[in-house]
């Protein structure tokens, strides 16, 4: 058994830095006399433990709350960037498959929440100025054209266009993509890209909705 970490009179230490043993029997259990091994097999936690001198992290798997509360730390604004990193990385939360799908209202609001959740969460993107860099080309024909229709109608701020790709905030892509599903996006100027069909066929409204979904399944984020 390889011993990761020891508990003793209430606090967890590293293999470095655990204290002498209280006394000379090899089988006292007792963790206020003798430091006792913890989270050196299947041994679980509600949050990372980290030793009480050195402030390691001790690698210690999580229970189902713990892992709860990860994820929602890992969300919030608040909290310290390395540790953050960290823990995303070793606990496999650098993918969006490893967190449970997000259910969000179709508004621009209750989005904007919802893509920040993910922005912050996975990929650690945590100022409102930050952007999401979003390969349009992978997501849709049409994408970049509604696009540049949802630009030139004053909706520019928080989208950077480079080629196929769009740097995006979250505020921008969530006002994109409650314009697509409500087909507001839609509108009859003249001039305007959308006054010619779309490449790929269909409507418009069809389009700007299925280019919606697409990308809100990119973050694992369900309209009801």
């Amino acid at each position: 058994m390889e011993i990761t970490s020891w508990t003793h009179n209430g606090a967890i230490y590293c293999d470095g830095c655990a204290p002498v043993k209280g006394c000379s029997d090899d089988r006292c259990g007792d963790s206020e006399c003798c430091p006792q091994p913890v989270f050196s097999t299947s041994d679980e936690a509600d949050t990372p433990q980290h030793c009480a001198v050195c402030n390691v992290f001790l690698e210690n798997a999580l229970t189902g709350d713990g892992m709860e509360w990860l994820r929602a730390n890992l969300s919030s604004k608040h909290g310290n960037v390395r540790f953050k990193d960290e823990m995303r990385c070793f606990y496999g939360l650098r993918t969006v498959n490893a967190w449970p799908a997000l259910t969000s209202q179709a508004s621009a609001e209750c989005l904007q929440e919802a893509i920040t959740q993910r922005m912050r969460g996975i990929y650690g993107l945590y100022d409102a100025t930050d952007t999401y860099h979003l390969l349009v080309g992978a997501q849709h024909s049409d994408l970049g054209s509604l696009f540049d229709a949802f630009v030139t109608a004053g909706n520019g701020n928080g989208i950077e266009c480079a080629g196929e790709c769009r740097q995006v905030t979250a505020e921008a892509l969530a006002k994109f993509c409650a314009a697509c599903l409500s087909g507001e996006i839609v509108v009859d100027d003249d001039g305007c890209i959308l006054d010619r069909p779309p490449s790929d066929g269909g409507s418009w409204s069809e389009v700007a909705a299925s280019a919606a979904r697409t990308i809100l399944r990119e973050f694992r984020i369900e309209v009801v």
